[in-house]
């Protein structure tokens, strides 16, 4: 059995074996004095994605995107990918493209996959 990463939407499963997509099911709104969906918290720019990282490296808006977006590379290797898995460890990888990111102003409006991208092809270039 061939498996074949096909990125549908967050939160969705497919088996090959039978071809199924299963959703979990989530409320409609979170209970109070929980916290929300971390996407719902407004991390679509780098500027956002610095800002949340500004208040604590290892949330999910910020380590948690550079985790999800390394993962993507992961799953994606020998597809010409254009980075390099890095292995530093999360913390050291967060740093880097939190500072790499910081040091280039013209990213702050871009769409924050993309700047964690580019930040990741700039620091972890394959030989």
């Amino acid at each position: 059995m061939k498996w074949v990463f096909v990125p549908l939407a967050a939160g969705l499963m497919v088996s090959p074996a039978s071809a199924q997509i299963a959703v979990p099911e989530t409320p409609a709104t979170p209970a109070p004095n929980q916290p929300s969906d971390s996407n719902s918290g407004g991390i679509n720019f780098v500027a956002d994605f610095l800002a949340a990282c500004s208040k604590n490296m290892k949330s999910d808006d910020c380590s948690g995107n550079v985790s999800g977006t390394i993962a993507v590379g992961m799953m994606t290797a020998g597809q010409g990918h254009p980075f390099c898995v890095p292995n530093e460890g999360l913390d050291t990888e967060t740093t880097k493209v939190v500072n790499w990111l910081s040091g280039h102003s013209d990213m702050r409006n871009k769409d924050v996959l993309e700047g964690i991208l580019t930040a990741l092809q700039s620091l972890y270039q394959c030989p």
